[in-house]
């Protein structure tokens, strides 16, 4: 379990999968706060009758408590860093490098972004995100719309069925126009596979 968001945010308490919301509530009984109270499964003992008090402080009395409810991952802080460092291209890395506009991984994202891991997870896949090396980007729209192109340019060069797309060749033919792992993400994005699922199955364009 862990607490995210910023000073300016409304904290929200987070599983692996789930966001919940947190909300102050009030209650008309005292709630009060002893350390070290021992539960009555902490002190059974059987059919032994002999008893013993024990001192303990009361340290705080409240009438109010925190309640959880279920809310979905406030992910509009996520577009917003991704945009802030979308990718151009190789050629314009060291542009951004002299920027010093900040790249997060995945660890940077969930510390800024009210999500669980996989609200998180799905929230990059659902924008389209980029993993570069290590740090989760959004490709430039021209940028997109180049490596996509290459990849339907080889289809039709190739004369490839549109449910027969190699991935293997499309991957060794374009590695010198692409970086792997984008090329390999941009066809994941745009495919699904069709009868085997291994690295030379043959894939359908989407």
């Amino acid at each position: 379990l862990v607490f995210r968001g910023d000073k300016e945010d409304s904290v929200v308490l987070c599983t692996k999968d789930t966001t919940y919301e947190v909300k102050e509530a009030e209650t008309s009984n005292s709630l009060l706060l002893v350390p070290d109270l021992l539960f009555l499964q902490e002190v059974s003992s059987g059919h032994q009758t002999n008893r013993a008090l024990h001192h303990n402080e009361v340290v705080g009395v409240f009438y109010k408590y925190f309640e959880l409810r279920p809310c979905k991952p406030r992910l509009q802080k996520l577009r917003r860093i991704l945009e802030e460092s979308h990718y151009r291209g190789p050629e314009h890395e060291e542009d951004l490098k002299q920027s010093e506009v900040k790249i997060y991984s995945f660890e940077d994202l969930l510390e800024c972004v009210q999500a669980s891991e996989e609200e998180l997870r799905a929230g990059l896949y659902e924008s389209l995100a980029c993993q570069i090396g290590g740090a989760w980007r959004i490709l430039e729209h021209e940028y997109h719309f180049r490596v996509l192109s290459y990849i339907l340019n080889l289809v039709e060069e190739n004369s490839w069925p549109l449910n027969k797309v190699s991935r293997k060749e499309t991957l060794k033919l374009l590695s010198n126009l692409v970086s792997q792992d984008i090329l390999e993400q941009c066809f994941d994005w745009y495919t699904e596979p069709t009868g085997n699922l291994d690295f030379n199955g043959k894939y359908s364009l989407v």
